[in-house]
């Protein structure tokens, strides 16, 4: 990569299982740092997706890369850390994968379920400052009890706890990765979900576009915008 704004920079992808076997260019994640949608136009995209991706070394060498990340979410930890940076992410349209995507997942699934639990709390917690989080918060308790509520029904409960538990046992770990995130940081929070994050809410599909207008709503109240707001 000539260009030394760009951190990373990832592929089209024909996605034969998952993202109702959509074709990508790109990942949109909301302010939670779920995925909402998968965009077709590379110029759209908050993240390049781990399952191909390339990264500039020195920007990432000396930092910390999450040692108890596994399975999921370093590629989301990754691209919003270079994005609070200031470098830019990028998609190349002109390289392409078949990806059967969750083929990990589907082998272990509980113990993939609990890693992608906890590494969306970890994200959360470590990459906004505190403010931010509790901002936040109410949304974030709602999600994730929603999350866990659902997850009776998938069998998959005591893997979501576990997640909650790991949390609570590892905060000072996630404290000292918090430190070092936050004292690099060349843009605030707002900049950044105003730039690069959704409002929109990733379940619920007949009710996708209520709870959507409501979380729209409570963010205007707390003053916080999304790049699509």
């Amino acid at each position: 990569m000539q260009d030394k704004t760009i951190a990373a920079v990832g592929s089209r992808i024909k996605n034969l299982i998952g993202y109702d076997g959509k074709e990508s260019c790109g990942v949109n994640l909301n302010f939670l740092f779920h995925v909402v949608d998968v965009p077709i136009s590379p110029e759209k995209t908050s993240i390049t997706p781990g399952c191909s991706m390339i990264f500039r070394r020195e920007i990432f060498e000396a930092e910390p890369f999450i040692p108890e990340y596994f399975g999921n979410c370093e590629d989301v930890y990754l691209s919003i850390f270079a994005l609070f940076k200031c470098y830019r992410i990028k998609v190349n349209p002109k390289s392409f994968l078949i990806h059967k995507g969750g083929a990990s997942v589907r082998k272990i699934p509980t113990t993939m379920d609990f890693h992608m639990e906890k590494n969306n709390l970890a994200n959360f917690f470590i990459l906004y400052n505190w403010l931010t989080i509790l901002k936040l918060m109410h949304l974030f308790i709602l999600f994730n009890l929603w999350v866990l509520f659902s997850a009776i029904f998938r069998g998959i409960f005591k893997y979501k706890i576990r997640a909650y538990i790991w949390l609570i046992k590892n905060f000072k770990l996630i404290l000292r990765y918090k430190k070092i995130v936050n004292r690099q940081k060349k843009i605030t929070d707002k900049e950044l979900i105003r730039n690069y994050l959704s409002y929109k809410l990733p379940h619920g599909k007949k009710s996708t576009k209520i709870l959507n207008n409501l979380t729209k709503i409570y963010l205007y109240i707390v003053c916080i915008k999304t790049r699509d707001m």
